[in-house]
């Protein structure tokens, strides 16, 4: 896809249905072209279907019988999403800064529109620079987000949401509940002062959690509410299907290793920072990519999140053959220096 490209009739969506694109960095492709990864998913949250309302309902009780304190609009607001159905075959365009739209590919079954070479051509000053992009239909703009045109050398960290920038307990069910339904959420102490010293000094983010799509809205308010330096954001895909419920299951390593892989391979001469925690399998999954990827990859950092399992025999097994100058475990983030 080009910005070139013709713009043609897009398909207008009806009034209750919602598109939501998702922030993305551009990667240079070779004199002034940048590509653009496009993601976004057309769908409609059905609020006044029975059904629906049953199972909000029902979860709720089912909260409350189990011994959870509720507060039902909170529950709501973090439960909807769940239950929206995906567009399938809507065309929408896209407009990149003062541009001409192009034609996207429609979206699939679950409602998703995914294009990961939108060429988009400017004579850019040196550093980075933000862009507009905005979806539109037959009637005006449906959705818009923030692009960064990040260039080819420099630094990136790649950080994980729950448990290493937000308190969750993935390891305790309960807890993870609580935390992801039931409470607002809270910041890792001292993780964003480090995010915004790091950011302070032209680091660019890439976050990336087996959180599903649908607490988007919530994870992007959770950043910008405590500090949290703006960056792309990936979270797994999913539906109520047992076909969605059984890849928001899948072991991290079968979702999050492909994704960084293609951000390193994106950015072939950035140096990488990859800050996850030891709840889930961060340590194995940065040490397999560090073994793959020597040359990009600077530094591994790993919370020690509380019930991980934090035995010395383990990080030796996941940082096998990564210098141990290359990563570090730490409590606090004091630990970690903040200059580059």
């Amino acid at each position: 896809f080009t910005t070139r490209a013709a713009e043609a009739a897009s398909d207008t969506l009806s009034a209750d249905e919602s598109v939501l694109l998702f922030p993305a960095h551009a990667a240079p492709a070779g004199g002034d072209e940048w590509q653009i990864p496009v993601r976004a998913r057309v769908f409609e949250v059905e609020t006044d279907s029975f059904w629906r309302r049953a199972l909000l309902f029902e979860t709720a009780s089912w909260f409350r019988r189990s011994g959870y304190r509720v507060d039902d609009s909170l529950l709501d607001r973090r439960l909807l999403p769940f239950l929206a159905d995906g567009e399938r075959g809507k065309r929408l365009s896209l407009r990149i800064g003062g541009q001409g739209a192009l034609r996207l590919p429609p979206s699939d079954r679950q409602g998703w529109i995914v294009a990961d070479a939108v060429s988009y051509r400017a004579d850019l000053p040196e550093g980075d620079q933000v862009l507009d992009l905005r979806l539109v239909d037959g009637a005006g703009v449906v959705a818009g987000q923030k692009v960064s045109l990040v260039p080819a050398r420099g630094i990136s960290v790649i950080s994980d949401i729950d448990d290493t920038i937000k308190q969750t307990g993935v390891t305790d069910v309960r807890v993870m509940l609580q935390a992801t339904f039931l409470r607002p959420f809270v910041a890792a102490h001292g993780m964003a002062p480090l995010y915004r010293a790091w950011a302070g000094q032209g680091v660019v983010f890439h976050y990336l959690s087996g959180s599903p799509w649908q607490l988007y809205g919530e994870l992007a308010a959770f950043l910008r509410e405590n500090g949290f330096p703006p960056g792309e954001m990936q979270l797994k895909p999913f539906a109520l299907s047992a076909e969605g419920i059984q890849a928001v299951t899948a072991p991290q390593t079968s979702y999050k290793l492909p994704r960084i892989v293609e951000i390193l391979e994106r950015w072939p001469e950035r140096r990488f920072l990859l800050v996850g925690d030891s709840g889930e399998q961060d340590p194995e999954i940065y040490g397999e990519v560090a073994r793959r990827f020597p040359h990009q990859v600077a530094r591994i950092l790993i919370r020690l999140a509380p019930g991980g399992e934090h035995a010395p025999e383990r990080f030796l097994a996941a940082f096998r053959d990564v210098p141990a100058d290359r990563w570090m475990v730490f409590g606090h983030p004091r630990e970690i220096a903040a200059d580059f």
